[in-house]
């Protein structure tokens, strides 16, 4: 799930946004005669992004509550090694065009 706010131009920004959004994971009891339960858990996570001249700016960051969580795929989580925690994400592209 995620909201979008579409702010427009803020100076010096263009089209800028900001997205919340969350992940919710359901207790997993229906498991083989030899695996784990895994508990529920909710995650959230934020991100903007805007236009600045020709570079295009974006800064994420997921779990940011920091949540401690088992992810019942994982290879780990019968050694109860948890998932990844806050995870912040800043990026730059430039368009490059090729003639």
């Amino acid at each position: 799930n995620k909201i979008i706010f579409h702010l427009g131009n803020i100076k010096p920004f263009k089209d800028f946004n900001l997205i919340f959004g969350n992940k919710t994971v359901f207790r997993q009891t229906k498991v083989a005669p030899n695996e784990l339960e895994t508990p529920e858990y909710t995650l959230f996570n934020m991100a903007m992004s805007a236009k600045v001249k020709q570079l295009n700016l974006n800064l994420s960051a997921n779990n940011i509550f920091d949540r401690k969580y088992l992810d019942h795929l994982s290879r780990f989580r019968s050694y109860d090694i948890i998932s990844p925690g806050l995870n912040i994400t800043f990026s730059v592209s430039v368009p490059i065009e090729i003639k």
